[in-house]
């Protein structure tokens, strides 16, 4: 599922209120507010209401070797997606771990989902690290 794009209004409402959007999930958010993938599993990049909703909340994630916040934008399989200020991508496994960078931008994470059809493609590909 594909949505209608964020409205800047609404855009400039959570910057306003909450923390400055990633550049590239900005971005995706002007193109399609929100993201839902089923045929492979559940895989989920939530609209700007919805991660507004989890940071109000007080969902808010860090990595804890560096501090850094964590904006949580979506599910990957079992996996909370979060992304950090510079557009690097974090998975936190079912939200027990710390998270961890898997090593590329948001940009870079979508191509590489569309190009496997949302499979678990880190797999073999890339190594996950800790930063």
């Amino acid at each position: 599922l594909v949505y209608s794009p964020a409205e800047d209004k609404e855009i400039e409402t959570f910057e306003n209120t909450q923390l400055a959007l990633p550049s590239e999930y900005k971005e995706f958010i002007k193109l399609s507010n929100g993201l839902g993938v089923t045929e492979c599993y559940y895989c989920r990049i939530h609209n700007l209401e919805t991660v507004a909703e989890v940071y109000a909340n007080g969902n808010r994630r860090y990595d804890s070797q560096c501090e850094k916040p964590l904006l949580d934008i979506g599910t990957f399989w079992e996996d909370y997606l979060l992304i950090d200020q510079d557009n690097k991508v974090y998975l936190s496994f079912q939200g027990i771990e710390d998270p961890v960078c898997v090593n590329m931008t948001f940009k870079e994470f979508l191509r590489k989902c569309t190009e496997m059809d949302f499979e678990l493609f880190w797999d073999e590909e890339i190594k996950l690290i800790d930063i």
